[in-house]
C-alpha cells in the first residue's frame, strides 16, 4: 500500500470518526461527569519529565478518586520498559484515539469546562506540591530480580551492595536533540572527575558503585574492581536501567531525569549534589537530601544570600546570570565527598538527628519566606505569555527534604542577613 493512499484511509477514518463522536458526544461528557473520568497525557519524552508526570498523576487521580485514561505526549518513550511498567498500571489509549475525542469535547468548551474531562500536569512547574510521595505508597512497585549479566567485575558489584551514581554533563542533550538549543540547562552540568573522592570513600565503605546515565556520558577516571561504568557499557538497555535503580541501597546524583527517577518513581534514598535552581528543589520527600552550587557576584566577590538569590529573581531559573555579573561556582570534591559520608551516616544511623535539624530548620524558614514572598512575581516573569493560575504554579508544600547539614554549617550566610 503506497503511502497517499495510507493517508488518504487515514483521513477517511478520522472524518467518520469525528462524524459518528459528533452525535454521541454529549453521552460521553455525561458519563465523564457521573463517573468522574478524565484525560491526562503523560510527557514521555525525557525520562525526569516521564518520572515525575506519571507518579503525580496516579497519585492526585488516586487521592481525588479519578478514573484516568491516561495516554502518552510521544509515539517513542524515552524508556520503553517504564512505558510498559506504566501501562500494566493504568487504562491506556493511544494519542490519536483520545485526541479525536478531546478535539470534539473542546467544541463544546464554552457550555462545558475544560476541567471535568481532562487535566494536565505543567511540563515545566511539575512538583509536588501536596507531599504525595512522601505520604503514598509508590505507584509502580517493582521486583527486586537478581541481574547476572556474565560479567565477573559487573556481577560482583549487583550481588552485594551498591549505589548508583548520575552525574548530568552536555552530551545528552546534545546528541539525543541535534536540531534544539538546549544551552539553558548547561548551568546544571557538572564534571565528573569532581565525584572521584566520594566514589573512593563509598568504596572504602564497604559499597560497590555503578554509574548510570547515557551512553555518551563522560567517564570517571578510576580503576577498582567495586566501579563499574554501565552508562557506557555494553550492557545498557531500557530494563537494566531501571532495575539497577531498584536493586541500589541508595542514589547519588546531579539534577537531571536519572535522579529524580530514583528517588520519585522508585522512592530511594537519594543525594542530590550540584543543584542549581534552588527554588526548584523537589522539597517534598523526607529521603532526599541536596547540596546546590553558590552563586558569587565577580564585583563584590560575595556569595549571594537565601535573600538575594530570591530577590534578584534567580531562585528558580538562571537566565542571564553571567550578564548580571555573577559567576556559578560547583560544589567542590570536598563538599561533594562530605555529603556522601555524612548521607551515608543518616542512613545507617550514625547522625544524630538534632544535626541535622539545627541548620535545616534556619534554612527552611529563610527559603519559605522568600518564596512566599517573591514566588509570584518570578514565575509571573518567566512566564508572561502562559495564562497559569496560582495552583498550577505552586511548586512547595510541606518543605520535607533536608540539605546536608555539614554544607549548611560551612555557609551559614546563606540564611544570616
Amino acid at each position: 500500500m503506497n503511502t497517499h493512499l495510507k493517508k488518504l484511509i487515514k483521513k477517511i477514518f478520522y472524518f467518520l470518526a469525528n462524524m459518528t463522536l459528533i452525535l454521541i458526544i454529549p453521552f460521553i461528557y455525561y458519563i465523564f461527569k457521573i463517573l468522574n473520568i478524565k484525560f491526562c497525557m503523560i510527557n514521555n519524552s525525557r525520562i525526569g519529565h516521564f518520572s515525575i508526570n506519571s507518579e503525580l498523576a496516579m497519585s492526585y487521580s488516586s487521592i481525588r478518586k479519578i478514573k484516568c485514561i491516561y495516554y502518552l505526549s510521544q509515539k517513542n518513550s524515552c524508556n520503553k520498559y517504564l512505558e510498559d511498567l506504566l501501562k500494566k498500571k493504568c487504562f491506556y489509549l493511544n494519542r490519536p484515539v483520545c485526541e479525536i475525542i478531546l478535539n470534539q469535547l473542546n467544541l463544546f468548551k464554552k457550555f462545558i469546562s475544560k476541567d471535568l474531562y481532562s487535566f494536565s500536569l505543567n511540563i515545566y512547574l511539575e512538583r509536588d506540591s501536596n507531599n504525595f510521595l512522601n505520604n503514598l505508597k509508590k505507584n509502580i512497585f517493582i521486583k527486586k530480580n537478581v541481574i547476572l549479566l556474565r560479567n565477573n567485575k559487573f556481577d560482583k558489584i549487583l550481588k552485594n551492595k551498591f549505589i548508583t551514581l548520575h552525574v548530568r554533563d552536555e552530551n545528552y542533550l546534545k546528541n539525543k536533540f541535534k536540531d534544539k538549543d538546549y544551552s539553558i540547562h548547561d548551568c546544571r552540568d557538572s564534571d565528573i572527575s569532581n565525584y572521584k573522592k566520594a566514589v573512593e570513600s563509598l568504596i572504602n565503605r564497604g559499597f560497590g558503585v555503578i554509574k548510570v546515565g547515557d551512553k555518551s556520558s563522560n567517564r570517571l577516571n578510576i580503576e577498582d574492581s567495586r566501579y563499574f561504568d554501565y552508562a557506557c557499557s555494553e550492557f545498557k538497555s531500557d530494563k537494566l536501567d531501571i532495575d539497577i535503580l531498584n536493586n541500589s541501597s541508595f542514589a547519588i546524583g546531579t539534577e537531571s531525569g536519572g535522579t529524580m527517577l530514583s528517588h520519585i518513581t522508585l522512592r530511594k534514598p537519594t543525594l542530590c549534589v550540584n543543584h542549581t535552581q534552588i527554588g526548584q528543589i523537589h522539597s517534598s520527600q523526607s529521603y532526599v537530601w541536596y547540596i546546590h552550587k553558590k552563586l558569587k557576584n565577580l564585583k563584590t566577590q560575595k556569595y549571594l544570600s537565601l535573600n538575594d538569590i530570591f530577590s534578584q529573581n534567580f531562585a528558580y531559573f538562571l537566565n542571564d546570570y553571567q550578564s548580571k555579573g555573577l559567576e556559578l561556582i560547583d560544589n567542590t570534591e570536598d563538599e561533594i565527598n562530605d555529603a556522601v559520608n555524612e548521607f551515608i551516616d543518616f542512613q545507617e544511623n550514625k547522625i544524630n538527628l538534632k544535626k541535622i535539624l539545627l541548620y535545616n530548620d534556619k534554612y527552611k524558614k529563610k527559603f519559605l519566606e522568600n518564596h512566599h514572598k517573591y514566588y509570584d512575581h518570578c514565575i509571573s516573569a518567566f512566564f508572561k505569555n502562559f495564562k497559569l493560575g496560582r495552583d498550577a504554579m505552586k511548586f512547595h508544600g510541606k518543605f520535607e527534604s533536608n540539605i546536608a547539614p555539614g554544607f549548611l554549617e560551612k555557609n551559614q550566610y546563606l540564611w544570616k542577613d
